[in-house]
């Protein structure tokens, strides 16, 4: 048995990394959906192909990415599941990748680099990793630095000449790939330069020959910055703000003490949080609100991780015999690299004036993690007792194990609920007018962007190209905030919103509000001539809402055909089915089927948890004199004033006879002084 660990202990080491990665990020992996600008990328690429991706990424000065993104969507077809699959195994390789590193740099302290590795790859700082087609790229250029970096280490430890040459190439081109990925990227270049210092600072020689040794070693790699740089600078031209660097550092040229302070106050937080913050604040904010089954599951899970670590950790990764005898201290020299591993991958960030924050923004302590979990390592290695040193682990390993359930959870719900919602939409809506502007209400997803929302609506009505020349969604959107209420408010006239190589044109004159206001109401359409607004509706739009438009709606066309590898499977038919029908069919003016499908709802028991959704029902209830049922339901609606003015203002104005009235005015109508 120890021959074979022996001979086969490095398949058995990338055996254990997929196996802990598969526990960390595959249990909700067939939830995976679209997630932010995955909607506008897929949509775009599904239109005008693959090669559209090239336009995108020429755009945001990260050229490199159509090298990853637009093969992966050949492969997979935009289909989600898969990308959660690969953005697992790119996890993986990175943190195999930094264990070859760690190994190359500290051979004889196998156990050390090893846990080193795995706590950077349950690092629960990057909480990003369930988004599964833009962060791609992020995983991906982590992989390649470490390998470049790899490579920088074969090349000085190379035997011969030949064989520096090769390594060294292959860490130049491999350099260059990952800045192609993420220009902040670039701390890893500082790391670079550091790691060179630190093996050439184990000679014998004078401090000065150290360095001026390393410094002569590290120069073949500067043409990796360099020429990124040159490129960067002086022949590439920005256009997206956030990624330019000359408008970025321009702020410290125009505020130079403001700046700094700004700078220097973020980099604190910063350092804190990702060093220390990144294993306790996440898991307060997403593991602590589980409820009782999926807490659990967590702890299941983190039950099995510390039993797969504890079981074979001892046997794969021994220390060496003469680890005791080695020229060099690695708690020393893991401590201070490890921390200016974090003050170089943070420093371009700040200078970048991006800021490291959970939940949203996570991505950016991505290259100083790599350096967090070394500076870890080496500051539990100095806790005396194995006791101790195992209760940390373990509690490190617990923590990241229920922050990314946790996270899982989180994206899970936010994605079924999105599902959930375009799949009301399909019921509600046949199809819309081509160039209608969508605004729409997310229970749980926040829409931070409009292509959140005409992302998944042209998905499902319009997923074809319109003009030849210019890729222009069938569909547009408005996200609702203050600016865009004073739009619609004072009726603006129709302007482009240009995103990338997408020109969509929302028209604020003509607005189709879809809200869905708690995640247990259905999805409601606003007509702005006849609004019903639930009690949980977000008051701006009820603001706006007498702007809804439905006749944007048309109304006698064929049901969409909703793609389910983005939507999943047709829900099953509860009571938002039955609503969203009825609701269509009262636009049609058919009150024979709004009767049909409350029949059909009552024989299944199915009623609403928001009151405001009985309307349809109870108009035509009214109209046919069904007043049996109308004083069944009145019960339910006396108990919401807001929700009974409604019934009683809409009951009240149709066209029904005396008896009717009186039932209406008798048990809708009714309100205390």
């Amino acid at each position: 048995m120890t021959n074979f660990i022996s001979r086969y202990r490095s398949l058995l080491t990338a055996a254990f990394f997929f196996a802990i990665a598969a526990f960390l990020y595959l249990p909700f992996a067939t939830h995976a959906g679209y997630f932010d600008d995955d909607w506008f990328a897929m949509y775009a690429a599904k239109v005008a192909g693959p090669k559209i991706f090239h336009e995108f990424y020429i755009l945001e000065s990260r050229p490199g990415r159509e090298w990853v993104v637009a093969p992966l969507y050949w492969l997979f077809r935009g289909t989600p599941f898969y990308y959660a699959l690969s953005a697992y195994v790119f996890r993986a390789l990175g943190a195999f990748t930094m264990l070859w590193l760690l190994r190359l740099i500290w051979p004889h302290h196998r156990k050390e680099t090893f846990l080193a590795a795995l706590l950077f790859l349950a690092y629960p700082g990057y909480l990003s990793q369930p988004t599964p087609v833009d962060f791609q790229s992020y995983l991906i250029g982590i992989w390649f630095a470490f390998l470049s970096l790899a490579l920088t280490m074969k090349g000085l430890l190379a035997a011969t000449r030949i064989q520096q040459i090769v390594f060294g190439a292959a860490a130049v081109l491999s350099g260059w790939f990952y800045l192609s990925q993420i220009e902040y990227y670039i701390g890893f270049e500082a790391v670079r330069l550091i790691l060179v210092i630190v093996v050439f600072w184990r000679t014998n020689d004078k401090w000065q020959q150290k360095v001026l040794n390393a410094f002569k070693s590290w120069l073949p790699y500067a043409m990796i910055p360099g020429a990124f740089l040159m490129w960067r600078l002086f022949f590439f031209e920005v256009t997206r703000k956030a990624t330019d660097v000359g408008l970025q550092l321009g702020q410290l040229t125009a505020s130079p003490v403001q700046t700094s302070l700004i700078w220097l106050f973020s980099f604190i937080k910063d350092v804190a949080s990702v060093t220390l913050l990144a294993w306790t604040v996440p898991l307060a904010q997403l593991a602590f609100n589980l409820n009782l089954p999926n807490s659990l599951n967590a702890l299941g899970l983190s039950l099995a991780i510390l039993v797969l670590f504890f079981c074979f950790f001892p046997v794969l990764d021994q220390n060496h015999a003469d680890e005791k005898t080695s020229l060099y201290n690695f708690g020393t020299e893991a401590l201070w690299l490890g921390f200016a591993w974090i003050i170089f991958g943070l420093l371009p960030v700040v200078m970048g004036n991006r800021h490291f924050t959970f939940l949203e923004y996570s991505r950016y302590g991505l290259v100083s993690a790599g350096g967090a979990v070394i500076f870890l390592v080496a500051v539990i290695g100095r806790f005396s007792g194995q006791s101790f040193q195992r209760v940390v682990i373990a509690l490190l390993l617990i923590s990241a194990t229920l922050t990314h359930y946790g996270n899982a959870v989180r994206f899970a719900t936010q994605m079924d609920n999105i599902r959930s919602f375009w799949w009301q939409v399909s019921w509600r809506v046949p199809q819309f007018k081509r160039g209608a502007t969508i605004v729409a209400n997310y229970p749980l997803a926040g829409i931070r962007e409009s292509t959140f929302v005409w992302g998944p609506a042209n998905q499902i009505y319009y997923p074809f190209r319109i003009k030849p020349d210019v890729i222009v969604p069938g569909i547009a959107a408005i996200l609702l905030d203050e600016d865009s209420v004073m739009k619609i408010m004072n009726q603006d006239r129709q302007y482009m919103d240009s995103y990338y190589a997408v020109e969509a044109f929302p028209n604020p004159r003509h607005i189709t509000i879809l809200t869905q206001p708690t995640a247990r109401s259905c999805v409601q359409v606003i007509d702005g001539d006849a609004p019903e607004y639930s009690r949980y509706e977000d008051p701006l739009f009820v603001l706006v809402g007498s702007h809804s438009e439905a006749e944007q709606i048309l109304t006698e066309e064929p049901p969409p055909d909703v793609p389910e590898t983005l939507f999943g499977p047709e829900p099953d038919h509860g009571w938002c089915y039955y609503y969203e029908k009825a609701a269509l069919a009262r636009q049609r003016g058919d009150w024979d089927e709004v009767l049909r499908l409350a029949d059909e709802a009552a024989d299944k028991d199915l009623k609403p948890i928001d009151l405001i959704e009985w309307m349809p029902f109870l108009q035509a209830y009214a109209l046919t004199g069904r007043t049996d049922e109308l004083i069944a339901v009145s019960r339910r609606i006396q108990s919401d004033e807001y929700v009974a003015r409604q019934v009683c203002q809409k009951l009240t104005a149709l066209q029904t006879n005396a008896d009717v009235q009186n039932v209406i005015a008798s048990q809708f109508c009714v309100f205390p002084k």
